[in-house]
């Protein structure tokens, strides 16, 4: 099992996107940055922006990376990810 190196800052963050793919399994990044953002779902008070959750989610080995979803919408790629299985 890693060793888990959270400051303060990011503590709150990081178990609000553990609880959010907890619930789901698996969720794209752009997903996970509207759950964060949306003020009744996640209880964070004034949300997340995208790079601090790029960041959250590419550095920490609570989560992995499964692959990508392509947005036509947006007309782009999103990475999804998961919880590690030792979480």
């Amino acid at each position: 099992m890693p060793k888990r190196a959270i400051g303060n800052r990011q503590i709150k963050t990081t178990t609000a996107i553990i609880r959010f793919l907890r619930e789901e399994g698996e969720a794209a990044t752009t997903s996970i940055h509207e759950y964060l953002n949306d003020q009744k779902r996640s209880r964070l008070r004034y949300g997340c922006t995208m790079p601090r959750v790029v960041n959250l989610l590419g550095k920490m080995p609570d989560f992995e990376e499964v692959g990508t979803v392509y947005l036509k919408d947006r007309y782009y790629e999103v990475k999804v990810w998961r919880l590690a299985e030792w979480v």
